[in-house]
């Protein structure tokens, strides 16, 4: 029995690559066979991805953590220094990186806010203001501090009749 299952694995697999040679030469003479454009397609995009050039991430130092805080020092100084702003402008969060100053928060109108990105922008060091500043916004008839409450009424207590007499004495 050895010989004949031998004999017929043979013949499937001879039966198999007469398959295969068949739809090779079946193929247009200049056309590829879908299979071979799958495999060089995974191959090209291999290839790309070992020509991207990544860019290396850049370090930031000591010295350039410390030129950020002295720029940004300088910027906070310059908008607190104008009186002509607003407590809320004074208020605004700043950040700094390389030169570049971010800020973000509630200025009270639009003049309030060119004014404080002109500040920033005329500081020696800045190369860019990244203004990300909002109006605030009041609702119009609605005051500003909330009415204090009527006082509570006491009512005439003993205590209270004794610093009455004590006071009229």
């Amino acid at each position: 029995m050895q010989p004949l299952a031998h004999l017929i694995v043979s013949l499937t697999l001879a039966a198999g690559c007469a398959t295969a040679v068949a739809a090779d030469r079946a193929a247009e003479p200049g056309k590829i066979s879908s299979e071979v454009q799958v495999r060089q397609a995974a191959i090209d995009a291999a290839a790309r991805e070992k020509e991207v050039i990544v860019p290396a991430a850049r370090v930031v130092t000591k010295a350039d953590r410390a030129a950020n805080r002295k720029l940004l020092a300088a910027v906070r100084r310059a908008v607190v220094r104008d009186k002509t702003l607003s407590m809320a402008a004074h208020n605004v969060k700043m950040a700094a990186n390389a030169g570049v100053i971010t800020l973000t928060g509630d200025v009270r109108n639009a003049a309030e806010k060119s004014k404080t990105e002109a500040i920033a922008r005329n500081v020696v060091g800045v190369s860019s203001v990244d203004s990300q500043l909002t109006l605030k916004t009041v609702a119009t008839g609605t005051p500003t501090k909330p009415a204090k409450a009527a006082p509570a009424v006491r009512e005439n207590t003993r205590a209270d009749a004794r610093t009455r007499t004590e006071k009229t004495r």
